[in-house]
């Protein structure tokens, strides 16, 4: 059985293997059904095939990532392939950034024989890609390249000539400090803050800590989507019982780091505010080459949380919970053929031993759980219709004469420029952030003021709504933002 691995542990020659299969799929004509051009179109066009914000997310990428890799045993005529993964919460990550298999324009060939344009570090689109009738909103033409933070990729009408006085000025810079650029600020979300609180425990900020806070997820339903866990967080308001975080708030906020989205608050944040990288959209993501390598890791975590759980046979569906709707594990998982996914006539998708591939062994990991009485915050009201593209939703502590405003989280929302046509998303078009104050007294939580900013592409220094205590609403820009402090009585 071939065992996925950490890609930055490959050796040469496995590294070329990886090249070689790459090279392959892309050099495929868009209509080859092994074709990269095709598989990436999976992901964004149509818009209805895609599982997000719902108990399906991880079992559709699941067979997402076999169909690629089984694309790429094909054109390897080699059967023990294994896909890799890059594994985002490693040091190497956490100190590095992205690593540099999809940071270097050039791969040169272990045995020393030459270089080649290295395909993990872009493609060139063999299709049109457009989201809207209108070309001025969002389109890309054959022959556009696919980039990343900090360039842009808006090329439609609408955006061309800002994107082509932003582009210029990324372009003036050395390539080195181009990638430094990218690398920086996937550290950055990897790594954010630490904040202590006024008993003085420290409590990690960054998507690291979140990947790991998933594991503590008490059921697959609320571990495998954030509209499951967000209910689940707003129907458990208890100061005693965690906030739950779900495996794809993290996986979300990696497409944005890579896509083009700063954190607010943290260094420079504007210096490259119309960003705006493939990964960073649904509709683009996939033709990003290092996605791949993203949602292999996002596997390997849903197959950790299974081990930890043990639930490597079933999984079983919490109906009672919004994101589920009906869905089930044998729901049908288009574009992906039951029988050429896992040689059965329905989807079974939940143990990967039957998928022919396997994952290093999982390290036995103690939860210890905290001794909690912590206030908690809700901000709900969000809706996401008449938002073009992904964003941000930050939360805020409100500072004094004395005291600057303390960002307390960023909820990143991976969306697309066009909700309207995407089945999917009209289930699940209002987005909340739900945030334990394991720093605040209660006393604390109700005197303080907090307000939340919405950040997009239009607008990345953030569209304000605040709240002055507990369940205070404040329309400002026609919101109708609710800011809740759950905190006791002192």
């Amino acid at each position: 059985m071939a065992m996925r691995q950490d890609v930055t542990k490959l050796s040469g020659q496995e590294l070329d293997r990886l090249v070689r299969g790459f090279q392959g799929i892309m050099a495929l004509g868009p209509d080859d059904p092994d074709s990269f051009s095709q598989i990436a179109t999976y992901h964004g066009l149509p818009a209805w095939y895609c599982q997000h914000g719902n108990v399906l997310f991880p079992l559709w990428h699941r067979a997402y990532i076999l169909r690629l890799e089984r694309a790429l045993r094909k054109v390897l005529k080699d059967d023990t392939f294994a896909m890799p993964f890059w594994n985002e919460t490693s040091d190497a990550s956490a100190k590095g950034g992205l690593p540099s298999i999809f940071t270097s324009k050039t791969y040169e060939w272990s045995d020393g024989s030459g270089s080649v344009p290295n395909p993990l570090f872009s493609y060139k689109l063999q299709i049109e890609v457009s989201d809207s009738d209108d070309d001025n909103l969002y389109t890309k033409p054959v022959g556009y390249q696919t980039v990343r933070y900090p360039w842009s990729g808006l090329v439609s009408g609408k955006f061309s000539s800002q994107t082509e006085a932003h582009n210029a000025e990324v372009a003036s810079k050395p390539e080195a400090e181009i990638t430094q650029l990218l690398n920086d600020n996937v550290i950055t979300w990897l790594t954010k803050e630490i904040y202590r609180g006024s008993n003085g425990d420290e409590h990690p900020a960054g998507e690291i800590h979140k990947f790991k806070e998933s594991l503590n997820a008490p059921n697959y339903t609320v571990f495998s989507n954030t509209t499951s866990a967000a209910d689940w967080n707003k129907k458990h308001g208890s100061p005693h019982i965690p906030v739950v975080v779900s495996l794809e708030e993290p996986h979300n906020a990696l497409h944005l780091a890579i896509g083009g989205f700063n954190i607010p608050g943290q260094g420079d944040y504007s210096a490259y505010a119309f960003a705006n990288g493939d990964m960073g959209d649904n509709e683009t993501a996939a033709f990003d080459p290092v996605f791949y390598f993203h949602h292999c890791f996002i596997d390997y975590t849903f197959w950790k949380w299974q081990v930890l759980n043990h639930q490597t046979k079933d999984l079983p569906i919490d109906s009672s919970l919004a994101g589920v709707g009906g869905r089930s594990l044998e729901t049908d998982l288009a574009p992906f053929n039951a029988k050429e996914i896992n040689g059965q006539d329905r989807f079974d998708l939940v143990d990967v031993s039957n998928l022919g591939y396997s994952y290093p062994p999982v390290p036995e990991i103690s939860f210890l759980a905290p001794n909690l009485d912590a206030p908690k915050l809700a901000v709900t009201g969000i809706n996401r219709k008449n938002i073009s593209g992904s964003f941000l939703v930050t939360t805020w502590a409100r500072g004094d004469d004395n005291t600057p405003d303390r960002l307390l989280k960023v909820q990143p929302v991976l969306s697309r420029w066009n909700v309207d046509g995407c089945d999917n998303c009209q289930e699940h078009l209002e987005v909340e952030s739900h945030i334990h104050l394991l720093d605040f007294t209660h006393k604390e939580a109700k005197e303080t003021k907090f307000f939340s900013l919405l950040h997009t592409y239009g607008d990345t220094t953030g569209v304000g709504m605040e709240s002055f205590g507990a369940g205070n609403k404040n329309n400002n820009n026609n919101s109708t933002i609710n800011i809740e402090v759950r905190a006791r009585d002192f």
